[in-house]
């Protein structure tokens, strides 16, 4: 059979193979079929070009996204609906009712609990419409599907032996390496290769899918030629990252279009002086934020701000209280806790306040160096235990969070319209706003804090902090925390 027009560039093979699997006769037809291959390199692209061009219209076909399921029962559900809407048969010739156990099931939320009973439904929808017409189900991105579906790989395999369902082919399509229920399998497959990066050029210089602005007038020709070079630079700067992945790929290209068109729309570079224009942003287009879309900014912060900002931690505020906490109790002294964390506020407006000279140092004390006489930022981090970093934490978030701490003047209000202000800063606990410990073993696994014992559970366990002066002070800058007046003299 010739290759039609409309076959998808470099897989012209595999389109063959797919005619000569499924055809619009049951009895030479495959039962099931494995197309799999590496992610974005065109198989669903592939598949819906072979319907539409190669495969008789006699077939019918039902394509299901499996990574839109939630659940098995949901997928199965799916399954049977489409087939019944697929097939053309008016929903008068068969019964909407499915028997289940003994009787029959009005709600269609308690049919295909399993794969057993989405035979029993398939099969009575057989035994009332009589259908027996060619029919494909493609379970798209199966193995990305929600729960594990090691079963549903064998049990739609098999499913020409375990039932009189003999009109339906099933496609399954995986992205990587075969799942071992199936490896070892008779089901014919079809490998889809990765592109080179040749291939990949071709790919996108047959189309050209972004467009300059109508306003410029731009030939057809000229727009040929600059998006022939633009896709060039694309593929030669990227494809060592992205390598065969057109959805990626193309995304770029969507991304940085504006980075080239911007010049020339501004009347600086006319679309002929393409090196030009890469020469002058190319700094600009080598930039993580082209690959990276997980940066999250703050809520309410500025656009001054925004561009002054160099923060190189991506961490929640509420993990960063949890360093602080965890911070301050491996340098701090567990006999300081009262000193340091009680009624902090007033203790600092005293300490403010207070002008007294420092006293002479005795004979004694220049001989002998303690802990209290090094700078805090030399000392090595200690240990401390989970209860009192928790205790902490809860002082010194409620004593700072922006969140939480006010004025002042707004706490003076507050107190006089409000006797039971006192009584709620003391019954306050953090571990009602959020899940600390998720939030503390997720740094443990990014190695900022760590346990000194492995079993969790046991009464020695011990935490210590794995920061640096310099990380902490850091931090400490973006949540605008006063590190050095928690810390002692």
């Amino acid at each position: 059979m010739p290759v039609l027009e409309s076959t998808p560039l470099y897989r012209s093979k595999e389109v063959d193979l797919l005619s000569a699997f499924i055809t619009d006769d049951i009895t030479t037809t495959v039962p099931a079929l494995i197309v799999h291959g590496y992610k974005s390199i065109g198989k669903t692209y592939t598949l819906d070009s072979f319907f539409n061009n190669r495969l008789s219209p006699r077939v019918k076909k039902t394509i299901i996204r499996c990574d839109e399921c939630v659940t098995k029962r949901v997928l199965l559900q799916r399954c049977l609906k489409r087939i019944r809407e697929d097939s053309g048969i008016p929903k008068s010739k068969y019964s909407e009712n499915v028997s289940y156990r003994g009787g029959e099931v009005t709600n269609f939320g308690g049919v295909c609990e399993n794969f057993e009973n989405f035979i029993i439904a398939m099969e009575q929808f057989i035994d009332e419409t009589g259908y027996n017409e060619p029919h494909v189900l493609v379970l798209d991105r199966i193995d990305q599907y929600m729960e594990i579906a090691d079963d549903l790989y064998t049990a739609f395999n098999r499913l020409h032996e375990q039932s009189t369902v003999k009109f339906l082919t099933t496609v399954l399509v995986i992205s990587g390496d075969l799942p071992k229920e199936i490896v070892t399998s008779s089901v014919p497959q079809i490998f889809f290769k990765a592109y080179e990066p040749d291939q990949v050029l071709d790919i996108l210089q047959s189309q050209q899918l972004c467009e300059f602005n109508a306003n410029l007038r731009i030939p057809t020709n000229i727009q040929v030629d600059f998006w022939n070079q633009y896709t060039k630079i694309i593929v030669d700067l990227f494809f060592s990252y992205t390598g065969s992945s057109m959805n990626v790929l193309i995304d770029i290209c969507y991304e940085l279009w504006e980075h080239f068109t911007k010049p020339i729309e501004s009347g600086k570079y006319q679309p002929q002086d393409f090196l030009k224009i890469y020469r002058e942003i190319r700094t600009s287009i080598l930039d993580d934020n082209v690959f990276s879309q997980s940066s999250v900014e703050p809520y309410n912060e500025t656009e001054s701000n925004k561009t002054n900002s160099s923060s190189s931690f991506d961490l929640p505020v509420h993990s960063q209280f949890i360093l602080m906490a965890c911070y301050l109790a491996s340098l701090i002294e567990p006999k300081n806790d009262l000193q340091m964390f009680s009624k902090l506020k007033t203790l600092r407006a005293e300490k403010s306040n207070k002008k007294s000279s420092p006293s002479k140092p005795s004979k004694s004390s220049r001989q002998q160096m303690t802990r209290q006489n090094i700078d805090t930022r030399l000392l090595t981090p200690g240990t401390f235990e989970l209860e009192r970093m928790l205790s902490i934490l809860t002082v010194i978030y409620r004593n700072e969070s922006s969140s939480l701490s006010a004025s002042i003047e707004r706490l003076h209000m507050i107190e006089e319209e409000n006797d039971n202000w006192d009584k709620e800063l003391a019954t306050f606990t953090l571990n009602a706003n959020i899940d600390v410990n998720s939030q503390l073993a997720t740094l443990a696994s990014l190695g900022l804090v760590q346990r000194t014992s492995s079993d969790v559970l046991s009464s020695q366990a011990r935490w210590k902090c794995n920061m640096s002066w310099s990380t902490a002070e850091s931090i400490a800058k973006e949540l605008n925390f006063p590190l050095k007046t928690y810390l002692e003299d």
